[in-house]
């Protein structure tokens, strides 16, 4: 019996605080090109195309400003209804965040963009165990390939 590599699809996010002092978190989401073909397509359907910010949709800003045709409570709905999707979409993920100040207070003389690399870092590091799991199951399968897509490149991990 030959290789079979799973390919995955992966789509990452980084956060901060403000003053980037406090919290610093990256998630990613990964998913078979099928799967995430389908969570791409109920995504965009509910979202009517919009691209989502969590932060906009909860305070009713940006795309998601309080109009006639829409209220606070239908950003609510419809954040709501996003978290559904994902969560029955079969993707899967893997989020890190840090206390900035803290690690600073430990380490002191850490590089100003240290959370940035260790949460990435993590992420990269855990992200393959939580397809591995589904991957370690199919008879044959003992290869992983990782897609990994940043700013529109893309980068092939195996």
């Amino acid at each position: 019996m030959g290789l079979l590599a799973y390919v995955s699809l992966i789509f990452g996010d980084e956060s901060a605080d403000e003053t980037k002092q406090r919290t610093f978190a990256i998630s990613a989401l990964i998913a078979s090109p099928e799967i995430w073909e389908s969570f791409r397509l109920a995504w965009l359907n509910r979202t009517g195309g919009k691209i989502f910010h969590a932060s906009d949709c909860e305070s009713d800003h940006g795309d998601f400003a309080v109009t006639i045709e829409n209220c606070h409570a239908d950003n609510l709905k419809l954040y709501a209804d996003l978290v559904q999707i994902l969560a029955h979409s079969g993707v899967r993920g893997y989020a890190v965040a840090i206390d900035i100040g803290a690690w600073y207070e430990v380490f002191p003389g850490a590089p100003k963009d240290w959370g940035y690399y260790k949460c990435l870092q993590e992420v990269i590091k855990h992200l393959p165990s939580t397809v591995g799991r589904k991957a370690s199951t199919t008879p044959g399968c003992c290869t992983n390939t990782w897609l990994l897509c940043q700013n529109g490149k893309s980068t092939i991990f195996s």
